[in-house]
């Protein structure tokens, strides 16, 4: 869930009643800084299912495949970025690179549940200049499921 307050401290009460386990689990919580872009990515923004699943078809024949589990992309493009914009990719990069876990939210306001994954960037940062002092960039994220 996304809060739209900034306070020093947050207390975080679980509950849940019906639970047979007598437990509950929780997977990740990250109560971290954001970066909100001043140009966002564009509308059409893609989540292809990948499958890691390991093993070669072989017409005719009983396979064997190591089944793994799949796991969502997210691949974007920000286009027409002013140099402060491009600046913060760059901080971002530098912090995070292709190895540190990062939160995209693809739509914190109609769907910030489904559509915000914990997952790597997948790509470098590669800016593309475009016009006088504007930039693009396409990323793709990889999801955590493992």
């Amino acid at each position: 869930v996304f809060l739209d307050e900034s306070l020093q401290w947050w207390r975080l009460t679980v509950t849940d009643a019906a639970n047979p386990d007598g437990y509950i689990e929780i997977g990740v919580i990250r109560g971290e800084s954001f970066y909100e872009f001043d140009r966002n990515f564009n509308e059409a923004f893609g989540i292809p299912m990948a499958d890691p699943s390991e093993g070669e078809n072989i017409p005719g024949r009983q396979t064997y495949k190591r089944s793994r589990k799949r796991y969502r992309r997210a691949e974007i493009e920000v286009v027409f970025m002013d140099d402060t914009q491009r600046r913060k990719f760059e901080a971002i990069f530098e912090k995070i690179g292709n190895e540190k876990p990062c939160v995209p939210a693809l739509d914190p306001t109609n769907n910030p549940s489904e559509l915000s994954m914990y997952c790597y960037l997948l790509t470098p940062l590669a800016l593309t200049h475009v016009m006088t002092d504007q930039f693009a960039v396409r990323l793709a994220f990889g999801e955590v499921t493992e």
